[in-house]
């Protein structure tokens, strides 16, 4: 789920 994480960076931040 990184190319997602990366497409969404504020996703990303949350899933952190």
């Amino acid at each position: 789920m990184a190319i997602l994480c990366c497409s969404f960076l504020f996703v990303c931040l949350f899933v952190l």
